[in-house]
């Protein structure tokens, strides 16, 4: 005999972190993750503007 794990008819269960009220978890999509995109894209941005602030700065030196 086989055993079965997991819920039943491919149903998440209930108790499950992060579920919405249905039981549903929804996919991340790019609409989800682009804030965070914004905020690694400034930090490079903001980085590079540090690295070529020092660099004009020890060359003034």
């Amino acid at each position: 005999m086989q055993e079965e794990y997991g819920p039943k008819d491919n149903q998440p269960e209930d108790d499950e972190e992060g579920a919405e009220e249905g039981g549903i978890l929804t996919p991340l999509s790019m609409d989800h993750m682009q804030g965070v995109f914004f905020i690694l894209v400034l930090g490079w941005f903001a980085s590079l503007l540090v690295f070529a602030t020092e660099r004009i700065i020890k060359r003034e030196k």
